[in-house]
């Protein structure tokens, strides 16, 4: 790799830049109080340990780089066989070092840095699907494994005869979210089935969905406005409670018609949706217990 096209990387990675949000975030966590708000803290010391890593991988890079390129330049002169030889394995080496580095840095998207949580589920197929699942959550978990990340299994429903029916963990590490994101969608097999005594060909479908591990600080606002609260009484013959008692409620949120029914009291399904969706709505149990 030559030195003006590793300028040019240079660029596109702003290192300057860089930097100097590393200053802004040293100085940040170096302030009187920062653990005041641990969560915040948290998400801070994140985003520092990241940019550090990837500037000390990309110094290291261009430091190898200059280097080799110096040792080329005397072993050209000197006609040095074994020499050249051996920068040629380094340079492959290198070749892979900065493919890594490039596909990191591509991983920049809202929530690529964020841990993901993969959840694996068998398609239509009865055990060759099971089995399908099955291959797919020992492929991943490896790819986890292989990458360093930390892997949490959440869920695990194994299948009737083998295989699984579905499974769901957690992979952490550095861009796991951002890697993980493309193998959303249904995945298929089509193989002579192992449990089919005729022989026959078999298509079997799985599902992969990958959701991004988002931190406690989301704040989702709903306006008492947007809410339409409906209170549903038992009816039929007997019963003390029969049409006295609201027996479940629903509450549907206008703009995008979604709802959510509780065979609850109503207070406990609207402190579900919003706190202030709670205090409009009619009291049928404590209001000092919200």
């Amino acid at each position: 790799m030559s030195a003006p096209k590793f300028k040019k990387s240079e660029t596109v990675f702003d290192v300057a830049g860089k930097e100097r949000r590393l200053a802004e975030l040293e100085a940040i966590v170096g302030r009187e109080g920062f653990w005041n708000t641990p969560d915040k803290a948290k998400v801070l010391l994140k985003e520092r340990t990241a940019i550090s890593h990837r500037l000390e991988r990309f110094k290291a890079i261009q430091k190898e780089i200059e280097e080799n390129q110096g040792l080329l330049e005397m072993a050209v002169e000197e006609n040095d066989e074994p020499t050249l030889a051996d920068l040629g394995r380094q340079a492959e080496n290198l070749r892979r070092s900065v493919d890594r580095f490039a596909v990191d840095i591509m991983l920049d998207g809202e929530d690529d840095d964020r841990n993901a949580i993969v959840s694996i589920n068998a398609g239509a197929g009865g055990t060759e699907a099971q089995d399908w699942a099955n291959m797919l959550f020992r492929m991943y978990t490896r790819w986890v494994e292989r990458k360093g990340f930390q892997l949490e299994l959440i869920d695990l429903q194994p299948g009737e005869e083998a295989g699984i029916k579905s499974a769901t963990f957690t992979a952490s590490g550095e861009n796991a979210y951002g890697y993980l994101k493309s193998e959303v969608g249904v995945h298929r097999l089509v193989r002579i089935s192992p449990f089919n005594a005729s022989g026959k060909r078999h298509t079997s479908f799985a599902s992969v969905f990958v959701f991004p591990e988002l931190d406690n600080e989301i704040v989702v606002d709903i306006e008492e406005k947007d809410l339409r609260i409906d209170v549903f009484r038992a009816s039929g013959s007997g019963g003390q409670h029969v049409n006295k008692t609201s027996s479940a409620v629903r509450i549907t949120h206008l703009p995008s018609n979604k709802d959510r029914t509780r065979s609850c009291r109503r207070c406990t399904t609207a402190r579900r949706i919003s706190p202030g969706a709670a205090r409009s709505a009619p009291t049928c149990c404590n209001p000092t217990s919200w």
